[in-house]
């Protein structure tokens, strides 16, 4: 079994990454709150992203299940999706500083979000 990431602890031994504790509680807060949105009727699998970028916003997204799996959006990509609409790309292409991901089970974001992250 995978051992989870405590975002507060990951944080703290990345410094230069300036994202202090209070920062990391409201993109969590944010990520279960969107999680409650997912359209999941299939998997009942429920996910849920917040996304801080470079410029202090934070997008967040929600899985959302289609019959036939593949087309399936991610809730990755749904923030994602949401930053950049949002102009965010304008600092560039690492414009994403942290990403937190809520879900109920033991797993890490899949290939293709990892791509996209």
């Amino acid at each position: 079994m995978k051992q989870q990431i405590n975002p507060i602890d990951f944080f703290k031994k990345h410094p230069e990454l300036n994202v202090k504790k209070d920062l990391i509680n409201k993109l969590i807060i944010e990520a279960k709150r969107v999680r409650g949105r997912a359209y999941v009727p299939y998997s009942q699998y429920k996910v849920g992203v917040s996304l801080l970028c470079n410029s202090g916003n934070i997008y967040s997204g929600c899985n959302i299940e289609n019959v036939s799996y593949t087309p399936t959006i991610h809730a990755e990509q749904a923030a994602i999706v949401r930053a950049v609409t949002a102009g965010e790309t304008k600092s560039g292409r690492k414009f994403i500083k942290a990403l937190v991901v809520v879900h109920d089970g033991n797993s890490m974001p899949c290939g293709l979000c990892r791509q996209s992250i």
